[in-house]
């Protein structure tokens, strides 16, 4: 079912506007809040930036270092897994892009193809930290926590860097 796009007068986007502002800045100092629209519970969710997102990010730099173009999240994880749900929230730490789909495509969801940043090169080779948590809302970042990881800390205990950085990730795992 496709959704209904409202059509909206100027002023009533500025009052939803203002609304969602709010909620956000009541969220923000920890008050529970309900839509005034549905009176569902409005949460900020913390993200953790974890190995499945690390080993993610690894496989797609890996690959893109041999295309230099898109790559098909089907080229580097198995379909519908957590790890590719969970890695391309790498997209809200500005470690990935995602390419729109094609407007004609009513079959997909997504395009399904994604390209590291420069931040998620830097992050693979180990030379930058970021952020080991974010706040989410609706899948938009509205904070992020001061404490930073990298790569290695992110991949925990039970993966070798050095290791893992030197298999052949270029397949489907």
């Amino acid at each position: 079912m496709k959704a209904v796009k409202l059509n909206l007068s100027v002023e009533q986007h500025d009052v939803l506007g203002t609304i969602q502002d709010e909620i956000i800045a009541l969220m923000r100092n920890g008050q529970h809040v309900s839509c005034p629209m549905c009176g569902r519970l409005c949460k900020i969710y913390p993200r953790k930036l974890n190995k499945e997102m690390a080993r993610f990010i690894i496989r797609l730099v890996r690959r893109y270092e041999v295309t230099r173009d898109w790559v098909h999240v089907r080229e580097i994880v198995k379909t519908n897994t957590f790890a590719s749900s969970n890695g391309t929230m790498l997209i809200q730490w500005g470690m990935l892009l995602h390419k729109a789909k094609d407007p004609r495509d009513t079959k997909h969801k997504t395009s399904g193809l994604w390209k590291p940043t420069q931040r998620g090169i830097d992050f693979v080779y180990n030379r930058v930290r970021v952020p080991s948590h974010l706040k989410l809302y609706h899948d938009v970042k509205t904070g992020e926590s001061t404490t930073t990881v990298n790569i290695i800390e992110a991949l925990g205990e039970s993966f070798h860097y050095t290791e893992l950085m030197a298999q052949e990730t270029l397949v489907a795992v």
